[in-house]
């Protein structure tokens, strides 16, 4: 008997270390399981993003078109304009 409780006494150790270890696994599997979260969610943000930039540059591109265009009417609005003084 005294031998079993020796045996146990000095088992009692390594048994207490193994529980730290697996209550700091469990813990890192708890953070892992926010991190994947938290990247899933990072990467919708990020395609939602892009969908935004993309939408974005096509509309910079049409209202450029649409400025030289503007511009293009302006100018010739104008040369109209001075020929006809120079006729009067």
């Amino acid at each position: 008997m005294a031998e079993l409780k020796a045996s146990v006494k000095k088992l009692e150790g390594p048994l207490t270390t193994q529980r730290i270890k697996k209550e700091a696994l469990e813990k890192q599997v708890a953070n892992y399981d926010v991190n994947v979260m938290g990247f899933r969610n990072a990467k919708g943000s990020l395609e939602d993003i892009q969908k935004r930039l993309k939408t974005i540059r096509e509309e910079k591109i049409k209202l450029e078109e649409k400025y030289k265009k503007a511009m293009n009417e302006k100018d010739d609005m104008y040369r109209k304009f001075e020929i006809a003084i120079k006729q009067l």
